[in-house]
């Protein structure tokens, strides 16, 4: 079923209001005032109720026919009993402008009982329940702002005793503890233990502004239900809000992470530039650096090669002296014995060829006599050869 729009539920409202304007000369000045919003909530309470309910609008008079042409424009609304004194002359005859609205809207008044408060139907209960049907359960529409609290007690504690399944809808009602009007709903509740009061504008922030409470059996599961259901179509709205409100944050956060993005990336393309320049750099280096290792290995090899010729000239030049020392030695040890041999030539030749005055002058003499001796010539000259060897030259 499509849910109707609170233009919609209010357009009849209206439409009475701007016929009166133009009958009367002025606008019309109820006492109780019903708001859009209170209308859209009441076409839902009637729209999604599972029987039709029967109407008795005792808002009427305070509301000067608003209530009225509003329950006329309820199209499960069979009969209205509309509980209202006849105007006087000098008042507004609220009456026969609900009759010219609804004919101008193409409807009869037919559906329409007007009683009047002090008549037999208001108090006895067989003549307002034939008028109400048995079975269908009774909303009494209430605006209670022109009653005193006693009296709004006592009317409300009979209407409660009298219809046991009655669904009272109670305007206006105020904010707690400065409302009478709400004390007095609160205190026929205590009173009524069966029976809890529903203020509308708590089951929703779209309803906030309402002003009608529901006075209902807590037994009842279909005030509850119809309640939480025009609570849920407003839900998604204020999670909508949510959502845009989310969005909107996600938005900025997503803008100045693209900004911090590019900031970096900036960064980023300035710093692998100046990677891509430290990496050529270091090729280069690590060029240079392969060239002078492949150098460094070639010097090592070259000093190891020349090391090694070193070693072997060491020791060749070790084994070369070894065998000079053998040498000079056994030079030495020739010269010696061709010494101790030239000698022993030298004095055997002094005597064998010399009478005894001359082998003793040739003794006093020897020096001379050895000197003119070939033999002592060449051990003169091998011990000059043996010295130069040791000192090295030539």
């Amino acid at each position: 079923m499509r849910t109707a729009t609170i233009f919609e539920t209010y357009n009849s409202v209206q439409h009475y209001l701007r016929l009166a304007e133009a009958t009367l000369g002025f606008p019309l000045e109820p006492s109780v005032q019903l708001t859009p919003i209170d209308t859209f909530i009441l076409q839902q309470l009637v729209d999604y109720y599972p029987a039709k309910l029967a109407l008795v609008d005792l808002a009427a008079e305070a509301t000067q026919g608003m209530s009225t042409i509003f329950c006329s424009a309820l199209s499960r609304v069979d009969k209205i009993v509309v509980i209202a004194s006849t105007p006087t002359q000098g008042t507004v005859d609220w009456q026969e402008l609900v009759k010219n609205s609804m004919r101008e809207a193409g409807q009869t008044s037919d559906k329409l009982v007007f009683l009047a408060p002090d008549s037999d139907e208001m108090n006895s209960e067989p003549d307002l329940g034939a008028l109400i049907g048995p079975v269908s359960p009774p909303l009494f529409l209430l605006a209670a702002e022109l009653e005193s609290s006693d009296e709004l007690e006592g009317r409300l504690d009979r209407l409660l005793t009298e219809h046991d399944k009655a669904i009272l809808a109670l305007t206006p009602l105020g904010e707690v503890g400065s409302c009478p009007v709400l004390a007095s709903a609160l205190t026929v509740c205590r009173n009524h233990p069966y029976y809890k009061l529903s203020l509308l504008k708590e089951i929703s922030p779209f309803c906030a502004d309402s002003q009608i409470g529901l006075i209902h059996r807590k037994d009842s599961r279909h005030v509850p239900e119809i309640l939480n259901r025009i609570k849920q179509l407003y839900e998604g709205n204020f999670d909508f809000v949510g959502i845009l409100a989310a969005n909107v944050e996600l938005q900025v956060k997503m803008r100045l992470s693209l900004e911090t993005t590019e900031k970096l990336n900036d960064q980023l393309s300035s710093s692998q530039s100046e990677v891509n320049r430290l990496v050529g750099e270091l090729e280069s280096v690590e060029g240079h650096l392969t060239t002078m290792e492949a150098e460094l290995d070639e010097a090592r090899r070259l000093v190891t090669e020349r090391g090694a010729e070193l070693d072997e000239e060491r020791r060749r030049a070790a084994e070369r002296e070894s065998e000079l020392h053998k040498s000079i030695e056994e030079l030495a040890r020739v010269r010696r014995a061709l010494a101790t041999r030239t000698e022993e030539l030298e004095a055997a030749y002094a005597v064998k060829s010399s009478p005894p005055e001359y082998a003793e002058n040739s003794i006093a003499s020897g020096n001379r006599v050895g000197k003119q001796n070939p033999v002592g010539q060449v051990l003169s000259d091998l011990s000059a050869a043996a010295e130069r060897m040791r000192r090295g030259s030539p």
